[in-house]
């Protein structure tokens, strides 16, 4: 049976809670020794962004991005993060904001593997396809 990486993401997890610096050192130079003797170096990226979510549901802290052309008011953020605590659950958010021109107008938000893209470009390349057909 394969071992997901987010497996992998939760035994270390749970190898490193509750313990002190000193000894977590060894327990990762030995999961990093796992993985290689596995061949799987190359899912070390991914295991380390599950570990960071498991963590982060364990802290009940959910980090959310928010990217729009210009940036948002500090009335419009705060009814963003009351949108995302009541769609996840969590109490604890810490909002990274974006901004980005390219997108026109309109934001994409990201958090919990979740996309929600209301971006104008978006809207104008689902209209321009559409005119093509």
């Amino acid at each position: 049976m394969k071992i997901t990486t987010k497996q992998y993401a939760q035994a270390l997890f749970e190898a490193v809670i509750d313990k002190t610096e000193s000894e977590i050192k060894p327990l990762i130079v030995r999961f990093v020794k796992i993985l290689y003797e596995a061949h799987l170096l190359n899912k070390a990226k991914e295991i380390g962004e599950k570990f960071v979510e498991i963590f982060e549901k364990r802290q009940g802290e959910l980090s959310v991005t928010l990217t729009s052309a210009h940036a948002f008011s500090e009335e419009l953020n705060k009814e963003i993060i009351s949108y995302v605590k009541r769609k996840s659950g969590r109490n604890n958010i810490e909002l990274k904001e974006n901004v980005d021109a390219n997108i026109l107008g309109g934001f994409i938000l990201q958090y919990d593997n979740k996309i929600i893209e209301a971006s104008t470009k978006k809207e104008l390349i689902k209209m321009r396809n559409a005119l093509k057909k």
